[in-house]
């Protein structure tokens, strides 16, 4: 293991990354032929880690940012806890030599990636959803102005926990985040993929070739002239983070933003779909999601607006001025609603006797499917799961219950469904 981590020297011994002559690979025991120097390279003189771009241990290949983010990155792919990554962090410290600069703990591994500018801001929010506590106004404030419950949570006991928010919001602030994607030269240079490498035969390979893309370029030249100025999409939707059946009320809603700027095999990556917003739950946010989505929105006006000065591009080694603008939102039907703040899934139990909408043309069809953008994977998949549920009484997936048979009795409908 060792000879696979460090490299294996000459004669057996193990080199470079552990030290010349320290230990045989073979025997274990110290080579004396070969003069023990690493050691006093390592305290601090010439070539040590300090000196050699904070290297994690002396002729590593890896620095100490690029080693935990490495492995953070894997902490984060596999969902591995706080407590399991500290333990893998000192098993790996106790294999490395001695004076390594390996962090012990995951406290002192964020405090490595903090400098990174991977910064997120905890906004208190209104159990209700009426309000953010942001702001100088309500940042200090104790009660919602609106319903004027407690911005803090309540014990079982009913005494106020001072200081313990009831309900939390995390934002991750997207400027420095889209400053940080011009800084590497092989990112910088696909943001302005779009515009210089992609086909122009007349054909749709990417959304620049979309009638709402060149109508953005035409209405707002200034913007559209400048390439690197990114179009974003926006993706929300709910989500159960406990994954234990439909039982579990509690939800999650994280808000995506997609950059379409990037080659279309990139777009969807991992590596370059932006978690901005997180709301937590108990329950799902509804029509009230716009409270939590004010942050975002400012910082996006502010992109529009105004810009941000100074970007450095590392492709053209040059500084301009970056805007962006929102293009879509990707939902199914219910998160659309809730995101143009329309009720689209209401129903009261009333026999309707208005008039039946007249059947949409192909082109009224059309125009309503290019002012909205539906995820229509996720629509069928709910409606199958509904259909197939249902047929086939599926525990948590069927629609079929003692309950809702007495709810159509209530309401005094379709009688031959009576329990």
């Amino acid at each position: 293991m060792e000879a696979a981590l460090a490299g294996e020297g000459e004669a057996g011994t193990v080199e470079g990354n552990w030290g010349q002559g320290r230990l045989s690979a073979v025997t274990g025991k110290r080579n004396p032929a070969i003069p023990d120097r690493n050691r006093a390279v390592w305290r601090g003189k010439r070539g040590s880690p300090e000196k050699d771009a904070g290297a994690g241990f002396w002729g590593s290949e890896c620095t100490k940012l690029e080693s935990v983010l490495k492995l953070h990155n894997w902490k984060a792919r596999f969902g591995v806890s706080d407590k399991a990554f500290t333990d893998l962090l000192q098993s790996i410290r106790s294999i490395l030599p001695k004076d390594n600069l390996l962090p012990s703990n995951i406290y002192e591994a964020k405090k490595t990636l903090i400098d990174l500018g991977l910064e997120y801001i905890k906004f208190h929010a209104c159990p209700n959803d009426f309000v953010l506590y942001r702001g100088p106004v309500l940042e200090s404030s104790s009660d919602c102005p609106k319903c004027h419950l407690s911005r803090w949570k309540v014990g079982k006991d009913g005494q106020v926990r001072v200081n313990v928010p009831a309900k939390v919001m995390w934002y991750f602030p997207i400027i420095p985040r889209f400053k940080r994607m011009f800084k590497s030269s092989f990112t910088a240079e696909l943001m302005s993929w779009h515009a210089n490498n992609r086909s122009k035969d007349g054909k749709m390979h990417h959304p620049s070739d979309y009638p709402s893309w060149r109508i953005v370029d035409y209405r707002w030249p200034m913007f559209g002239s400048e390439a690197r100025n990114i179009h974003l999409g926006l993706a929300a939707d709910g989500i159960n983070p406990h994954n234990n059946g439909l039982n579990n009320r509690y939800s999650y809603w994280p808000v995506m933003l997609v950059t379409y700027n990037l080659p279309p095999r990139l777009c969807m990556k991992r590596k370059f779909m932006m978690i901005t917003t997180l709301i937590s739950g108990p329950q799902a946010p509804g029509n009230d999601i716009d409270v939590y989505l004010q942050p975002l929105i400012d910082d996006l006006k502010k992109l529009w607006e105004e810009g941000e000065p100074n970007v450095y591009d590392a492709h053209t080694k040059s500084f301009f001025t970056l805007k962006a603008i929102l293009m879509w939102t990707i939902n199914d039907f219910s998160g659309y609603g809730n995101l143009s703040g329309c009720v689209n899934k209401a129903f009261n139990g009333e026999q309707e006797f208005g008039r039946v909408p007249e059947p949409l043309s192909g082109e009224e069809v059309l125009g309503q499917q290019q002012r909205l953008r539906f995820n229509v994977m996720h629509v069928e998949k709910n409606v199958c799961d509904n259909i197939i549920g249902t047929l086939l009484h599926m525990k948590f997936k069927s629609k079929d219950s003692l309950a809702l048979r007495l709810d159509l009795v209530d309401m005094g409908i379709r009688p031959d469904l009576a329990p």
